[in-house]
């Protein structure tokens, strides 16, 4: 298994029900608040890189308040 993590930038405000959204779609393995550009970071497990942009779109496409998003793979634990 692989990890893909997803920062989303938030409007002002927003973060909370952001994440409550997503939380509900239960796409992702664990939902953090963080600092910094970003307020949100989803960490999800794939068995396959190829299914990424499918499951972020399903993830946020349809949440108002998302102004951008940053997506990352995470390759070997060390």
């Amino acid at each position: 298994m692989r990890c893909l993590f997803v920062q989303i930038k938030c409007k002002p405000g927003s973060w909370r029900s952001i994440a409550n959204e997503i939380a509900i779609k239960e796409l992702h393995s664990e939902i953090y608040s963080i600092n910094g550009e970003y307020d949100i970071m989803t960490k999800t497990y794939l068995e396959d890189f190829n299914e990424a942009p499918n499951l972020v779109s399903k993830m946020v496409s349809d949440i108002e308040g998302i102004e951008k998003t940053s997506t990352m793979f995470a390759f070997d634990p060390f």
